[in-house]
């Protein structure tokens, strides 16, 4: 007669930054339908069961059940003190003609138009010398971008409505300021169910020299 499943050392799991709970717990069951299908009477801290897996040795077969959320369903903090942020910079490479200063640094390294590129020599104080941007076709756009990742217990109401939209980043902690009155634009926005609660990260991209063009970014 097969028996009872029964717990066995070996538990392991944490609390991640945003104060969701993983958490694995091994047992020992008799037979393949259990390894699937068992579920014990509780659980750890009251999470949902989220994920299992099993393995069979010498006869064994323990099942490893996977729990994951937040302690009696408690998913959104009142005082955003769950919410964490990173600050970091993203860098795409631009057509050399599209910078901002592009005009004067045509003038000043000679800028073929008919060819679309820089001559390859230039004159310095009546001398011939080679062209520091002969061969340049593209420049490094460098803005800044600006994380929050939270929990809610449900997905927020009209979250989605500022995604691409001019917007300031919102939270317990502010951002940086930008030089020269630049502003944000709200570039993305990431949610994954976690046991019981959403995990959310909201994404804002910094403007570059200029502020975010009012005809063609809507202002949240």
């Amino acid at each position: 007669m097969a028996g009872e499943p029964y717990r066995v050392e070996g538990a392991s799991g944490g609390v991640d930054k945003n104060g969701i709970i993983s958490c694995r717990i091994p047992w020992i069951v008799s037979t393949l339908e259990e390894a699937i299908a068992f579920v014990p009477a509780s659980a750890p801290f009251g999470l949902p069961l989220v994920d299992r897996s099993f393995s069979e040795d010498k006869g064994d077969i323990q099942v490893t059940l996977f729990y994951e959320g937040k302690k009696s369903g408690g998913g959104s903090s009142a005082n955003g003190s769950d919410e964490t942020f990173e600050l970091e910079d993203s860098t795409a490479e631009q057509p050399i003609d599209t910078h901002p200063d592009f005009e004067a640094i045509s003038k000043k390294y000679k800028w073929n138009d008919t060819k679309k590129e820089f001559e390859k020599n230039i004159s310095v104080d009546g001398k011939s010398r080679i062209n520091p941007l002969y061969a340049t076709t593209s420049y490094l756009d460098i803005n800044a971008v600006w994380r929050k990742t939270y929990t809610s217990d449900s997905f927020p109401h009209g979250l989605l409505r500022s995604v691409g939209c001019i917007d300031q980043p919102s939270g317990r902690i502010s951002p940086p300021d930008l030089p020269d009155g630049r502003d944000w634009l709200k570039r993305s926005l990431k949610a994954s169910w976690r046991g019981n609660v959403w995990a959310i990260t909201e994404e804002w991209l910094g403007a570059g020299r200029y502020k975010w063009n009012r005809d063609i970014y809507r202002v949240r």
